[in-house]
């Protein structure tokens, strides 16, 4: 039973996949640009963690003064981050094309620790690659 509901989770969230970014979504991919943790954010933004962890999964965005800071910290601007449009560091990537294979796995790991109720870092990925 429990496969089944991951399933039909998995299908649900699979098909979000076309919608526009998200302020969450951008906020990923400059920190993944940066390669900085929810972590290093927080203490650069001087905000817990778990702040930067909802920001990044959609649960939250931060206040004005804490948008300003996570912009400067990442080096893209408050409009790119809010919206979509406006400068953005050259770092930044514009679409998943760009984006590594840790990266994606990164965002693989999320979706299944959002499907599942599991935290992000109890989410354990093994990736094997065969050739015929």
């Amino acid at each position: 039973m429990w496969s089944e509901t991951l399933a039909l989770t998995l299908t649900r969230k699979r098909a979000r996949l076309d919608e526009p970014a998200t302020f969450a979504s951008r906020l990923a991919d400059a920190m993944n640009a940066k390669q900085f943790s929810a972590s290093e954010v927080a203490r650069l933004v001087n905000v817990t963690p778990t702040a930067v962890w909802n920001w990044r999964n959609g649960n939250s965005v931060p206040r004005p003064q804490a948008l300003s800071a996570v912009a400067t910290a990442l080096d893209v601007s408050e409009e790119y981050l809010l919206s979509g449009p406006g400068p953005q560091s050259e770092g930044v990537p514009s679409g998943s094309a760009t984006k590594s294979i840790a990266e994606m796995l990164d965002d693989v790991r999320i979706e299944i620790s959002r499907a599942t109720g599991f935290p992000p870092d109890r989410v354990k990925l093994h990736l094997e690659l065969t050739s015929d």
